[in-house]
């Protein structure tokens, strides 16, 4: 399972070219994640762009909702290519 999305290694490995694998290494990669923490924790709050000021709020609250939880950008774009193939028909 991803930590970031929660998705299952299954729908990647079927879905995605390069697989599950490829999901936690290039696109929900855990450091990354951990990484921007401490960019945002060592950053003065009156230089944060909108985003990093959203997420240094949120993450300071306990809010998680600024993850991606149940969603994959890898994910959506087969199933919009899907739904876009089944409209040609």
């Amino acid at each position: 399972v991803c930590f970031i999305c929660n998705q299952n290694r299954f729908i990647f490995d079927k879905l995605c070219e390069g697989g599950f694998d490829r999901h936690v290494s290039k696109d929900h990669n855990l450091w990354f994640y951990v990484f921007y923490i401490v960019h945002l924790e060592s950053k003065d709050p009156t230089e944060m762009t909108g985003i990093e000021s959203y997420v240094y709020e949120m993450y300071h609250n306990d809010d998680l909702n600024w993850l991606p939880r149940g969603v994959a950008l890898a994910t959506e774009l087969v199933k919009g290519e899907d739904e876009q193939g089944e409209d040609e028909v």
